[in-house]
């Protein structure tokens, strides 16, 4: 098993949360602490499912990557209400986008792969 720390769907992740603290630090000061905190979170918590699915046994990980999807989705509506708002830039939100959408499919590949290779129920 891999460590968590040197996969690529991590990677990404961790760039995702580097975006997020970027994207806060630029917010305006009303968004900082209500929107901008949020998507810090979530990108927090990303990371830390990303680490539990991988030190999970393969039977309990599918459900751990799912709410790690559920978490994408959410940075995903938080980040498309900042960009109708124009509360963070174009490039932030194409970055954020392009992250976001190779998380979310290695995430459910991830997750297939594991739902596949479940032993059959005796």
């Amino acid at each position: 098993m891999a460590l968590h720390t040197e996969t690529k769907i991590y990677k990404h992740a961790y760039q995702l949360l580097n975006l997020s603290i970027e994207a806060k630090a630029n917010m305006r000061r009303d968004f900082k602490n209500s929107l901008g905190s949020r998507i810090h979170d979530e990108c927090i918590e990303v990371l830390v499912l990303i680490a539990d699915a991988n030190a999970a046994p393969n039977s309990d990980k599918p459900p751990v990557i799912r709410q790690m999807l559920r978490h994408i989705g959410k940075i995903e509506f938080l980040l498309r209400v900042c960009n109708d708002q124009r509360l963070i830039t174009p490039r932030v939100w194409a970055s954020a986008i392009e992250l976001l959408q190779s998380i979310g499919s290695q995430g459910g590949g991830w997750a297939n792969y594991f739902e596949r290779t479940k032993a059959p129920a005796a």
